[in-house]
Parts: C-alpha cells; sequence; structure tokens
C-alpha cells in the first residue's frame, strides 16, 4: 500500500534469517537465485543488489530471493526501498513512515529499530 501511495519500490525480507553483513553493491551479470515465486533467475548486469554472506537477498529488477523470505512465524523484519536518483530525502522518510503506520494495523506494539538512509 505505501508502494502504491509513493511510488516507491519496497522489499521485505526475514532478517533473522539474514546472515552476517548485508550489502549493497551493483550485480555482474553472473548473479544467480531462486525469487519467491521459485523461478531461477539471473541478475541484469548492472542492477542494484543486496546480499547476505550466503548470496542475494534481492535485485531491483528481478525481485528478492527465497532464503529470507518473510512468513506468519517471522517477528524481525527488514523494509527497503529503492528511491531513483532525484527523489528526495523527505519522500523517503514519508514512505518509511508509512511502511511503520502499516505493520503497526497488524501488529500494533511493533517496534522500529533503525531507519537508515543510504545514498550512492
Amino acid at each position: 500500500m505505501a508502494e502504491l501511495a509513493t511510488g516507491l519500490l519496497t522489499a521485505v525480507h526475514d532478517l533473522d534469517q539474514a546472515v552476517g553483513s548485508i550489502t549493497i553493491d551493483r550485480t555482474t551479470g553472473d548473479e544467480h537465485y531462486t525469487r519467491y515465486d521459485g523461478v531461477e533467475e539471473r541478475c541484469k548486469t548492472g542492477d542494484t543488489a543486496m546480499r547476505d554472506e550466503i548470496g542475494m537477498l534481492t535485485s531491483v529488477i528481478q525481485g528478492p530471493t527465497t532464503h529470507v523470505r518473510v512468513t506468519t512465524e517471522r517477528t524481525n523484519a527488514l523494509f527497503c526501498l529503492y528511491a531513483s536518483a532525484g527523489i528526495g530525502e523527505e519522500l523517503v522518510r514519508q514512505h518509511l513512515a508509512l511502511i511503520a503506520d502499516y505493520v503497526r494495523l497488524i501488529e500494533p506494539g511493533a517496534l522500529i529499530e533503525d531507519a537508515t538512509i543510504l545514498t550512492a
């Protein structure tokens, strides 16, 4: 719903399933992973991607992987959004606030531990 309101693409991951440090970088085109829908995917060259020590979490173009998929049993989520150059920080903050509001509709006691904005 936040994506529809702001036009900013968002991914959610099970933070407890991520292993080690999470990094963001560009893909080489050699990366492979299984998407949420079970399809084996090869990344496009130059896409922006997030990885943990196991491998891909998501790519902007192809979407998230299965190994950090959020399920109803999970309690710690990592929300990531991708904003193109020229999108202001204020809209990004508004988007994150909307996500927090929507999460609290489902889980009123949800806590936001961090809302870091990284820029390239």
